[in-house]
């Protein structure tokens, strides 16, 4: 009887021991299971704050691209203006110089005019 008191006392610590040796096993998983929903806490708000500055990001893209296309279309106006002012400053020049070659044929006109009537 001692001897299967002393069999029974020694399965009993082991058994103790074993469920001691599981409780920590368990703890200790638990443990690693809060950490690990904490960092996917934090990577779903880190991935939300990101998702929002995206949609940031993009909104302020679409809407510079816009006013790309804007300046783009009033580059081109400019240059279609300045072309044509160009073009009117080369035919009031060629007038203007049609103009000085009338006057100094009719002054040439005026002199012999003048000579012919002096004569």
């Amino acid at each position: 009887e001692k001897r299967a008191r002393g069999k029974l006392e020694k399965e009993r610590r082991k058994v103790e021991g074993e469920v001691k040796i599981t409780q920590d096993m368990v703890a200790e998983l638990e443990r690693a299971k809060r950490e690990i929903e904490n960092n996917i806490g934090k990577k779903e708000k880190d991935l939300s704050g990101l998702s929002a500055k995206l949609d940031d990001e993009q909104s302020l893209v679409a809407k510079l691209q816009k006013n790309i296309k804007e300046l783009q279309g009033r580059v081109e106006e400019m240059e279609e203006e300045l072309e044509a002012e160009r073009q009117a400053r080369a035919k009031a020049e060629r007038q203007r110089s049609d103009l000085a070659r009338e006057i100094e044929q009719l002054g040439e006109r005026l002199e012999e005019a003048g000579g012919a009537t002096h004569a």
